[in-house]
């Protein structure tokens, strides 16, 4: 009777290990599962603020393009036009072709019409 009763308080044991460590995989996991909806939020926020970034960062330089335009020298002018042209042609620019055709038509007739006839050579 001795070895019997050793016998299932050995087993009971070995099953309230096996319970323990099942509940402690449960509950890492649910943790772990935490942590990675926790990063996965973060992620997002970091690509939205580089986006953000992004487009900060594009609208400060088509800002200085457009004052480039306005400037006296020619030099700086023609520079205003590789900087707008390099612009459109960034993968995350808004714009498109036709605006960018648009844009540079209304700034070049402006400019004639205040300078005379603008020539670039």
């Amino acid at each position: 009777m001795n070895e019997i009763s050793d016998f299932l308080t050995w087993a009971g044991t070995d099953t309230i290990i096996k319970i323990i460590g099942l509940l402690g995989i449960i509950v890492t996991s649910w943790f772990a599962y935490k942590r990675a909806k926790s990063m996965e939020k973060q992620i997002s926020a970091t690509q939205e603020q580089l986006l953000l970034s992004k487009k900060s960062q594009i609208t400060e330089q088509f800002n200085k393009a457009i004052e480039q335009l306005a400037h006296e020298k020619k030099e700086v002018r023609i520079g205003g036009l590789y900087t707008l042209n390099r612009l459109k042609m960034q993968k995350n620019y808004c714009g498109s072709w036709k605006t960018f055709m648009v844009l540079i038509t209304q700034i070049l007739t402006m400019h004639t019409i205040i300078w005379g006839q603008l020539t670039i050579r």
